[in-house]
C-alpha cells in the first residue's frame, strides 16, 4: 500500500487567514478614509491659493491708479480661468462682496475656501478656510 500525503489547505487554515485579513482590513479602511478626506480637503485649498496667486499676477499688469493692486475683479478673472466645472464636484460663488467661494464636494464631505482682497500695501488676494460671508 502507498502512502500518499495529501497537499492541500484544511478547513481551519482557511478561516484562520479568512479572519486575518478581515482584522487587517478593518484597521487599513479607517486609515485610508482618513488620507482621502485630507486630500480632498489640500486640494481645494491648493486650488484656492493657485487663484489667488493668479489673481495677484493678474493684477501685477494693472495700470493707473490701481496699479498692482488685487481687486475681486482679479479674483473673478482668475476664478473663470481655473475652469472649475460642477461635474467635477466644484462650485465656485464669485458673487461673493468681498471675494470669491470656491467649494470641493466630493463624497458627500465639503470643503470651502474664501478667497478675498486683503488691503496691504499693495492689496493681495489671500485663501482662508470657510465662506467670504
Amino acid at each position: 500500500m502507498m502512502n500518499r500525503s495529501k497537499k492541500a489547505f484544511t478547513l481551519l487554515e482557511l478561516i484562520v487567514v479568512v479572519v486575518v485579513l478581515g482584522i487587517l482590513a478593518l484597521v487599513a479602511v479607517p486609515s485610508f478614509k482618513g488620507v482621502i478626506d485630507n486630500t480632498r480637503g489640500s486640494v481645494a485649498e491648493q486650488t484656492a491659493r493657485s487663484i489667488a496667486r493668479d489673481a495677484n499676477a493678474l493684477a501685477a499688469f494693472n495700470t493707473g491708479a490701481a496699479t498692482n493692486e488685487t481687486s475681486n475683479a482679479n479674483i473673478d478673472a482668475a476664478t473663470a480661468e481655473a475652469n472649475l466645472l460642477e461635474a467635477d464636484g466644484w462650485t465656485v460663488d464669485t458673487a461673493e462682496a468681498n471675494g470669491a467661494d470656491i467649494t470641493l464636494a466630493k463624497n458627500g464631505e465639503t470643503t470651502t475656501y474664501c478667497i478675498s482682497v486683503t488691503a496691504g500695501s499693495p492689496d493681495r488676494a489671500t485663501v482662508a478656510s470657510g465662506d467670504c460671508a
